[in-house]
């Protein structure tokens, strides 16, 4: 039923228990958008990921690579648990093997399954419906943070249902706990990382007036702000030619989506007019997360990314804020940050010879693309670089 909202266990609709809403199709999510803000107010979600002003501009640009296998759990007429997943089918070695996981694309930010604490039910609610169906392999939920409930409760709802559930380590995310003031923390960062900061201020001084501007506190709109960034991004070696994916659209509407509701924090430096370097934050709860950023790399030699590093942080002490939290892994973070924060992978699967097979090959063969497509990457890095170097 393609393209179209299914409800299954409907009978018990009317007893007002649990049913499970399959949601295939963009519009299907943008339906339930009102209701799924409520759901992230009453989970008390600490994640702008797992918010529809993120996760539907991430599905759009995904959309050729993923189908929708998205299931809304409801308790009569209120939204009471969201299972963002997606179906991909890959050919290994000419046997297909389908997938149910989080959208991922390159280095994806960590995602969950949404649901109010404690509610067991709920989750045992999505595992029941995907064990019903046989047109999948595996379910694989990477970036799921280790302190979450879901962890366990999905443990405990695959075993009730004949799952093997497998939790492994992945991603290690960096954060800075936002106590005492800003010149405590100042003082506080290495040596050479200041020394680093003062430099790089003075080069870029050098060159003309620094500036920055930041939506919504300047003068700037967020479109003009984001023409800015567009400009320092395709100067830099994070631009865009080249991606399969449209990241222009998804950063505007993402930007867009959050600003509606007072949640974008958006920069740009400036240096004698030109812009040298953007970030863009999103503010959810009482933390800022650093959702993109990127400098020209004409600009290097100012070390512009560490400036505006610094200026976010800085503004997060102004702002009250309890954390500013990385989603990136790279060493030089752990330059900045106190504090880590660790990630799983959840993979659920079927207890038979054939499915465990299937598996073990999958597992080698991604592994295999996960290294062959991060080498490509810092790669292209390293060439972009040295481009905007002799430019």
């Amino acid at each position: 039923m393609s393209g179209e909202t299914r409800f299954l266990n409907a009978d018990l609709a009317a007893k007002g228990g649990l049913r499970c809403q399959s949601i295939d199709t963009l519009d299907g999510l943008e339906r339930i958008e009102a209701e799924w803000w409520d759901l992230l107010a009453r989970t008390g979600c600490a994640s702008p990921y797992l918010t529809p002003a993120f996760l539907i501009p991430w599905a759009r640009i995904l959309d050729e690579k993923y189908s929708f296998d998205v299931i809304a759990v409801w308790e009569g007429d209120r939204l009471a648990g969201i299972a963002p997943l997606f179906a991909r089918e890959l050919a290994l070695l000419g046997v297909k093997f389908a997938t149910r996981s989080f959208p991922l694309h390159g280095l994806s930010p960590p995602f969950d399954l949404l649901f109010e604490a404690g509610r067991a039910d709920v989750v045992s609610e999505m595992v029941a419906h995907y064990r019903s169906r046989v047109d999948w392999n595996l379910i694989d939920l990477l970036n799921v943070p280790a302190s979450s409930g879901t962890v366990r409760l999905l443990q405990e709802a695959a075993a009730c249902c004949g799952l093997v559930c497998s939790v492994s380590d992945a991603l290690m995310t960096t954060l800075v706990r936002l106590d005492g003031d800003w010149d405590t923390y100042w003082s506080s960062l290495p040596k050479n990382l200041r020394k680093t900061i003062r430099r790089g201020r003075r080069r870029l001084g050098e060159h003309g007036d620094v500036c920055l501007h930041t939506y919504p506190d300047d003068r700037f709109s967020l479109d003009e702000l984001l023409t800015m960034a567009f400009r320092v991004i395709s100067n830099s070696w994070k631009r865009f030619d080249d991606e399969p994916v449209d990241w222009e659209t998804f950063i505007r509407e993402t930007c867009e989506r959050f600003a509606r509701r007072n949640q974008i924090r958006l920069r740009v430096l400036m240096v004698g007019g030109s812009p040298v370097s953007y970030h863009l934050e999103i503010e959810f709860g009482d933390s800022l997360h650093v959702l993109h950023g990127a400098y020209d790399a004409a600009w290097r030699f100012g070390d512009p990314g560490q400036v505006m590093l610094a200026a976010g942080i800085e503004d997060s002490y102004r702002r009250g804020c309890s954390t500013y939290d990385f989603m990136g892994t790279k060493d030089y973070l752990s330059r900045w940050a106190q504090d880590s924060r660790q990630h799983v992978r959840i993979q659920l699967f079927k207890n038979t010879v054939g499915e465990k097979a299937k598996l073990h090959a999958y597992r080698q063969i991604s592994g295999w693309r996960q290294r062959r497509a991060e080498n490509a990457v810092e790669a292209m890095r390293e060439r972009r670089l040295r481009e905007g170097g002799a430019r």
